[in-house]
């Protein structure tokens, strides 16, 4: 899959939006980074809005991913919502789209944190997972400030819309 290349830009208004650009799935990373600087820098002389920020996007193969199959029923407006904390305090988000409901407690729209699968992902964000070069990565929130514990998980339903050019 391709590498992406994605620019945010905000208006006057305070409106934000996205623009993609993708490179071949073989690009060098160190190339990558260097080209989304690049253009970037081409693309601020061009809007007359702010680049506020640039992300690479870099796919994987994911053909070996065990349990990785559209469930019958799966819904992406049926999800769950994991609130996390950060070591400075701040609180971040985010939503699993199609999360399995057998995995909310009875009654209630609590998360079963005591599944073992359930307990493994909040592991992995709260502890981070150590690499095969035994560096520990840890999530951040959009602060970079380490996500060190769980506040919340919830089921949560969401609507969907269609986006244009899909």
């Amino acid at each position: 899959m391709a590498i992406g290349i994605v620019l945010t830009i905000k208006d006057d208004k305070g409106l934000k939006s996205t623009f993609t650009l993708n490179l071949p799935p073989a690009t060098d990373e160190t190339d990558a980074l260097e080209f989304a600087g690049d253009v970037a820098q081409l693309a601020a002389s061009i809007v007359t809005g702010k680049i506020i920020s640039v992300s690479v996007r870099f796919s994987i193969d994911i053909s070996g991913l065990s349990d990785n199959a559209i469930g019958a029923g799966s819904d992406v407006e049926e999800g769950a919502r994991f609130v996390w904390s950060t070591v400075g305090d701040f609180i971040a988000a985010n939503r699993l789209a199609t999360f399995d409901e057998s995995l909310i407690d009875a009654n209630s729209r609590q998360v079963d944190q005591t599944d073992g699968d359930v307990a493994a992902f909040i592991d992995a964000v709260v502890s981070g997972l150590t690499m095969t070069s035994t560096n520990l990565v840890r999530c951040v929130d959009s602060r970079d400030a380490v996500i060190n514990d769980i506040e919340s998980a919830l089921e949560s339903f969401q609507s969907s819309r269609m986006l244009r050019n899909q």
